[in-house]
Parts: structure tokens; sequence; C-alpha cells
């Protein structure tokens, strides 16, 4: 879930360096050309078609070498001027973008296939004005920033995947330390504790809880076993005195029967006694002390 996440923002945040970069330069290029095309309709109403022709030509000639691409044909698509010597086959004769290839068919001046990107532009009686640019530079940019946000959703992925599994056994452990204490605490040993690492975290907040419950539920039962060892106490003085009487009862009463009711009554006061000093014995067991006499015994 985790590494879900967290690649999922990453490739959000990737994509949008990619359209941010990638989509500028993409509308800067293509600004250039409407800028340029903007220029030479305004040569083509100040100078008409031959002043069109004529600035073509002086700005392929200043700048041979340049990005720009110009071609100016006729009605027949024959060249009336530009850098270029004939339209490209990817290109539409109707007027809209494209994308082509400058190679050496086209009269390119450069030996290496180049990618370019162009606007047609209909000149009134039916001329054609194809007006582009070299986007070579822009394509190996595009393609490095690619390359980039491949190998960065690579590592995050990784990165993602070392993370979640982190945090998996993090949380594993935490959990199995509290189940391993709370097994030994419902085994008897309620004096443990649920450990926290004191950064206030869910977890210990849960142990804090937890133990809290623990201490209250010790005490209680602490209280239980006080209530009951005082009412163990406090009920074998009168028990013991009242056995005593009826024992010196005993001795002083002749009649028969009378002697029997006696001695069952001394008898039920020692099974009252042995039951009290029962409690009172598993009472003090129970705390930790005197088990020096204990001894393994086979149930079965």
């Amino acid at each position: 879930m985790y590494m879900v996440l967290f690649a999922t923002s990453v490739f959000i945040l990737m994509g949008f360096i990619y359209w941010a970069t990638a989509g500028y330069m993409s509308s800067q290029t293509d600004e250039t050309i409407e800028a340029e095309i903007v220029g030479l309709a305004e040569q083509y109403q100040r100078q008409g078609l031959n002043g069109l022709i004529s600035v073509i030509r002086e700005r392929v000639a200043r700048d041979p070498n340049g990005k720009a691409i110009y071609l100016f044909t006729a009605r027949d698509f024959i060249k009336l001027a530009g850098n270029i010597d004939k339209w490209p086959e990817e290109g539409e004769v109707q007027e809209g973008w494209l994308n082509f290839t400058l190679n050496e068919e086209l009269g390119w001046h450069n030996e290496l296939d180049r990618p370019a990107r162009a606007r047609v532009f209909i000149v009134p009686g039916g001329l054609r004005l194809l007006v582009g640019r070299d986007v070579n530079e822009f394509m190996a940019v595009k393609e490095l920033v690619e390359r980039a946000i491949n190998l960065g959703m690579a590592i995050t992925f990784m990165l993602a995947m070392i993370g979640g599994v982190m945090m998996s056994r993090s949380t594993a452990r935490r959990v199995e330390i509290i189940n391993q204490t709370s097994q030994k605490i419902m085994k008897g040993n309620l004096s443990l504790r649920i450990p926290d690492r004191g950064t206030n975290d869910d977890f210990d907040q849960l142990a804090r809880n937890l133990n809290e419950m623990l201490d209250r539920i010790f005490q209680l039962m602490e209280g239980i076993k006080h209530v009951s060892d005082n009412i163990a106490h406090d009920l074998r003085t009168p028990l013991t005195r009242l056995r005593n009487k009826l024992e010196n009862t005993l001795l002083k009463v002749e009649n028969e029967v009378q002697r029997e009711l006696v001695a069952s009554a001394v008898a039920e006061a020692d099974q009252l006694l042995a039951t009290f000093n029962a409690l009172l014995r598993i009472a003090r067991l129970e705390m930790g002390g005197r088990t020096d006499n204990f001894k393994r015994f086979n149930l079965s």
C-alpha cells in the first residue's frame, strides 16, 4: 500500500515535470514559427509576392546553417524560395501543423536526418508557404527528460519497495511484541508490561493504554485478595472462640444425645476453620510466599 501510494505520487510529480518542460519547449517552438509567419505575412502585405520571396532569401542567406526552415512554392510545388528544395512527403498541402524529417532528399544542408516541425500557410493565389524549425535539440532534451523520468520511476519503485518492506516489518515487530507480552500475561505473569519506544506514536499510545488497564486489573485483584484475607482473618478468631466454647461445653455435658450434638457442632467449626486456613494459605501462596515445601506431583 505504501509502495503504491509513494510511487503514484512520484509518478504524478514526474508527469508534471515532463509536461512543464516538454510542453513549454514545444509551445515556444510553435510560438516562434507563428511569429515567423506573422512577420512574413506583413512583408507580403507591404511588398507583395516579390517582396516575400526577397525576405525569405535574405533570411536564408543571413543564417544558412540556422534552425529556421522556409519553403515557398508555386501552385504546382515548384520552389520559389527557401532552404529546402521540395515539399515534405509527410506534409499536407492544406493549412496546419506538420512534423517531418529533414534529409538530403529535401536538400537540407545537414548530412544527418533531423526532426522538424512546421506550419503550412496558403498564400492568396494558391501559393504555399511552409515555415518551420529544426527541433532536433528539443527532441534530444525530450528524450533526455523521458530517460530521466523512466530511471527516476525505477529508482522510486525500488525505494518505495524498500520503504514499504521496512515499514511493514517495523509494524509487524511492534505487533509481535504486544502479542508475545499479552500471551505471557494471560499465562499468569501479571507483573509484565508492554514496552514502548518513547516515540509517542500509535503503538506507544496503545501500549500505555494496555499497561494502564493491566495496572488497574492488578490493583483490583490485589484488593480482592486483601479483602478475602481480611475476611478470613476476621472470621477465624470468633470461630476459634466459638469452637473452644463448644469444646468446653462438650466436657460438661453428661447427656449422651446432647454430647453428640455438641461434638457435631465442634466438627462443623473445625471444618469452617480448615476452610478459612486454606483461604489464608492460598492468599499467601498467590503472593509468592511460603513455597519452600513445594514438590512435584503426578496428577495422573
